[in-house]
């Protein structure tokens, strides 16, 4: 009898797990597959994409899985791969550390609140364990990028402002008076 051991919100997420229960020698089934796939908004009506075993290896999958969300398997990998970057924690030198991107929340924020695309980079570094935040040294872009992305966007926008002007000198009967 196959049990439910997790559930995902996409079948990307679902086949993750499933490859790394296989590679422990786990075999995984998944329940609902096809369903999101033909209608991802369905996905939480449904209970989501179903991750199921077999009931007597239900204990190790669990395990497995653990070990995946407490970022184990990570850790491995980036030993594994020396050209990886390693990030210390400078308060309690910890090196579970996450990366913070903000530059499409602000942009994305400043795109509805100020109607102006402003791109925004900065390349930031939390640890896991205190909470500490820090710049991290390297800029994902060289100044050349964010000069070119400013100039760009700020020449889009003059142009759509200067072509709404003129629409409206033409069409709004108000507007031919200013």
């Amino acid at each position: 009898m196959n049990e439910t051991i997790t559930t995902k919100t996409t079948a990307i997420e679902a086949h993750i797990i499933r490859g790394r229960l296989e590679a422990e020698g786990i075999p995984a089934f998944i329940a609902f597959e096809h369903h999101i796939w033909a209608n991802w908004t369905l996905s939480n009506a449904l209970g989501g994409v179903r991750i199921q075993v077999v009931s007597s290896k239900k204990d190790e999958a669990i395990n497995v899985i653990s070990r995946i969300e407490h970022g184990e398997f990570q850790k491995e990998l980036e030993r594994e791969i020396e050209y990886t970057e390693k990030h210390n924690c400078p308060v309690c030198n910890n090196d579970m550390v996450t990366n913070v991107n903000w530059s499409w929340k602000l942009a994305f924020l400043s795109l509805f609140f100020l109607t102006i695309p402003i791109p925004y980079f900065q390349n930031q570094l939390k640890c896991t364990k205190c909470n500490h935040s820090w710049k991290a040294h390297k800029s994902a872009y060289s100044v050349s990028v964010k000069a070119f992305m400013v100039s760009f966007f700020g020449g889009l926008l003059l142009i759509l402002l200067a072509a709404w002007y003129f629409w409206c000198r033409l069409n709004c009967p108000i507007a031919r008076f200013i």
